[in-house]
């Protein structure tokens, strides 16, 4: 039995020698020796224990941690592309906004050399119109009325009726004693514009005229700018002016007061 003992030199065959011991010399009654090996048995099957539970953790730890590390690698790269794409949003941003404040910059320089322009040769600014061009539609109208709706047409453009809050097509017609469909036609071939952008054109460029000559103006409150040229909300008043012009009645009155001497 000895000899059984120490020829086995792998653990976990001396773990079972250790156990066959431990029985067989209880089995011959030297209880002793058979405590002996089930003593040597129970601290090599512990330590058996210790190695297989540690030879688990061990890698299990490993992986852990690979695994926090990656996930703190991966956050770290998420949160610099996520920074650089922030930063190349923000640089887009004020780079868009810095073009278009020129752009609306030039469209406002462009509309006060028109202004002084004007007053320089005595103009009036006016739609544009076509003498020469011929109404091109399905509505038939006669040359003779042309010129007398046209002539009718600058009458009214310096009339400042363009300004009544009620002011409709049919009322123009009307008041021009013609039909609607004669008169849309005319405004749409020789001024440019359907009724309604010819309208606001000629009440737009009104208030931009008051705006420049009069520095009080500039004083006075959007809806109350928006009433002086005839519209029934401010809303609809700025968005006329916006279309018109390419920027704001604010934007055009803050740059008045710091460009134009009151």
């Amino acid at each position: 039995m000895l000899a059984m003992e120490k020829s086995s030199s792998m653990p976990y065959n001396r773990r079972v020698g250790y156990m066959v011991l431990a029985k067989s010399y209880l089995a011959i009654g030297e209880n002793s020796t058979s405590q002996k090996y089930l003593d040597l048995f129970s601290k090599l099957n512990d330590s058996i224990n210790s190695v297989e539970k540690q030879a688990v953790e061990v890698p299990v730890k490993k992986m852990i941690s690979e695994t926090k590390v990656n996930g703190e690698k991966k956050i770290r790269k998420i949160a610099v592309i996520s920074f650089v794409i922030l930063v190349l949003i923000t640089a887009g941003m004020l780079i868009y906004r810095r073009r278009s404040n020129k752009i609306i910059h030039k469209k406002y320089e462009d509309l006060i050399t028109e202004i002084r322009s004007e007053n320089k040769d005595g103009k009036i600014t006016e739609p544009v119109s076509d003498k020469n061009n011929t109404v091109k539609s399905s509505v038939t109208i006669t040359d003779e009325t042309v010129k007398a709706l046209l002539l009718k047409l600058e009458k009214f453009e310096t009339s400042e009726k363009y300004l009544r809050k009620d002011l409709s097509l049919s009322w123009m017609a009307n008041s021009l004693a013609t039909n609607p469909k004669y008169l849309s036609e005319v405004i749409k071939v020789y001024r440019k514009h359907n009724f309604t952008s010819y309208i606001n054109e000629l009440r737009i460029n009104y208030i931009v005229k008051k705006l420049y000559e009069n520095p009080i103006y500039r004083e006075y409150k959007i809806a109350y700018l928006a009433e002086e040229c005839g519209y029934v909300t401010p809303r609809v008043f700025v968005n006329a002016f916006k279309q018109q012009k390419g920027f704001t009645p604010s934007y055009f009155v803050e740059q008045l007061k710091v460009s134009v001497a009151s």
